[in-house]
């Protein structure tokens, strides 16, 4: 590894820039004997981040300054070259377990409830991601092993979608997710890119920030079951109805939908189509006519998938939020829509996916 460059000063801890963290480390003993260290406020939690402060003691010792409880070295440690790679569906496995352990390891360190509650649910996110149409995984390796991930979706005219953006607990601190999130948007060239940016993360939302993403819309997220709801609608598989469906998401929000997958669920009043939900990349995606018809489809997604299910309910829509809370729904986060480069207010209501 490169040894970062190291200036000297006179004072009793080491000040460590590690990317966008400042660690302060307290040494006692002689670093070229056995280089100790206490926290001082954030640790460096990286592996990476300790060989680096372990090599500047080092370099201090090479050069005869040994390092005491009265000296102070400033440390800039530099960035790991990487190059990003296409996955494939044998990274499936890896990917999987990046998403549980880097959103698990942050909802933890954030006390917040995770999405995921185990592996099973992380293999059904990565199952649905390679399934996407229009849809390309970049990745990063170390020593052979996936360790950064981001997902980008081309979602037509409205741009592209970054969704999910992750890297490994031991990885963070490296630039990792930074690679990535540059390749994606070379990849996305003059097209917007939007995505959902975690609010209680303040350090992703000033790097989403300096690289141009601003804050749209506010989310909500509630996870429940509104089984025992009272809803008036007809429900049912969307077979004939895609023209229909695809003319509502033009009016709603203002451009032609991307493909699904699957086919959604849709709602019909007085015979005609008024709403249609789907699975999305982390959360389902629903557009309605108004807000009441929200309820409807969330409620049929709810009975299908036999569990609770969480859904990004946009800040505005306080009636379909507060029916949610009333029939024993939770609030576990909130996020923030942020889009880099043009964005339309869509006229009607909705439910937001993780790139969408």
């Amino acid at each position: 590894m490169a040894v970062p460059d190291v200036q000297l000063l006179q004072r009793p801890r080491i000040t460590v820039r590690d990317c966008h963290h400042q660690f302060h480390i307290r040494l006692w003993g002689e670093a070229h004997l056995a280089p100790q260290f206490r926290v001082m406020g954030l640790a460096p939690k990286s592996a990476y981040a300790r060989q680096a402060i372990t090599g500047c003691c080092r370099q201090l010792t090479s050069r005869g300054q040994i390092i005491t409880p009265r000296a102070h070295a400033r440390v800039n440690i530099p960035r790991m070259p990487h190059n990003t790679r296409l996955l494939v569906a044998e990274d499936r496995t890896a990917v999987a377990q990046i998403i549980l352990d880097s959103f698990g390891a942050l909802d933890t360190r954030h006390d917040v409830p995770t999405y995921l509650a185990n592996i099973e649910e992380a293999r059904e996110v990565a199952a649905h991601l390679f399934g996407l149409p229009k849809v390309r995984g970049f990745g990063i390796d170390d020593d052979g092993q996936l360790v950064g991930l981001g997902f980008l979706h081309d979602l037509g005219d409205v741009g592209m979608g970054i969704s999910p953006l992750a890297v490994t607990p031991a990885s963070q601190a490296r630039g990792v997710g930074q690679v990535i999130l540059d390749h994606m948007i070379e990849e996305a060239g003059n097209r917007s890119i939007r995505l959902l940016q975690d609010a209680f993360n303040n350090s992703t939302l000033a790097l989403y920030a300096r690289y141009g993403f601003v804050v749209r819309e506010q989310l909500t997220c509630v996870t429940g079951q509104p089984a025992d709801a009272s809803v008036n609608a007809w429900r049912a598989r969307a077979t004939g109805d895609a023209a229909r469906a695809e003319a509502l998401h033009r009016r709603v929000m203002g451009f032609d939908r991307p493909s699904f997958p699957t086919t959604p669920i849709v709602t019909k009043h007085d015979g005609e189509l008024d709403g249609f939900i789907a699975p999305g990349t982390e959360y389902p995606f629903a557009i309605a006519e108004r807000e009441s018809t929200l309820k409807d489809l969330i409620r049929a997604i709810a009975q299908e998938f036999d569990k609770p299910v969480t859904l990004a309910i946009p800040a505005a829509h306080t009636d379909t939020l507060r029916w949610m809370l009333d029939h024993h729904g939770r609030v576990i986060r909130s996020m923030n829509l942020m889009v880099r480069g043009t964005y339309a207010r869509p006229d009607g209501a909705r439910l937001n996916s993780g790139s969408y």
